[in-house]
């Protein structure tokens, strides 16, 4: 990159190619998934622009919690290709009815995203986050669960967006 922010020609045509690749990728991804028995993912949409790459992803069919860590979507590698690193936010909304303690969470390569998970008592109702983290260059994973102090009742619809940042 230039110090003016403009890009070479080589630059861009190599950004346009690298942007069709994940583009594929993505929506192999999303295929595969959505033939998945018993998978929650009822839609994945995608944008990529300037330095800023969207991923939204949501769910209406009702997922039963019968464990202690529900998955609302599978884990998705991601790709940051900025030399300095990456940004994402992940904003969730999710509608329960649960008679218990329960909490969304984003998780970024295997850890939870900040600010860091909490519990809430919550019952037939919505619930929304907004958390974030930094990313190195290279490969992630990111993935969206619930986790409950006990099994039982069930998710009824939810909604993610990840939006990823080049530094």
């Amino acid at each position: 990159m230039k110090g003016d922010d403009t890009y070479d020609a080589e630059e861009t045509e190599r950004r346009r190619e690298n942007r069709g690749c994940k583009m594929k990728r993505w929506f192999a991804l999303a295929s595969a998934m959505l033939a998945m028995p018993g998978t929650a993912l009822s839609h994945t949409s995608h944008w990529s622009g300037s330095n800023m790459s969207v991923i939204l992803r949501d769910g209406d069919r009702p997922i039963a919690i019968s464990a202690r860590e529900t998955h609302l979507d599978s884990p998705r590698e991601i790709e940051c290709t900025s030399p300095k690193g990456c940004l994402i936010s992940i904003q969730a909304q999710i509608i329960t009815a649960l008679d218990h303690t329960a909490h969304p969470c984003a998780i970024i390569d295997g850890a939870e995203a900040q600010p860091v998970c909490k519990s809430d008592k919550i019952a037939d109702t919505t619930h929304v986050i907004l958390q974030h983290g930094s990313l190195a260059t290279g490969a992630h994973s990111i993935q969206t669960i619930v986790r409950t102090d006990a099994p039982g009742g069930r998710i009824q619809s939810w909604s993610i967006n990840y939006t990823i940042y080049e530094k």
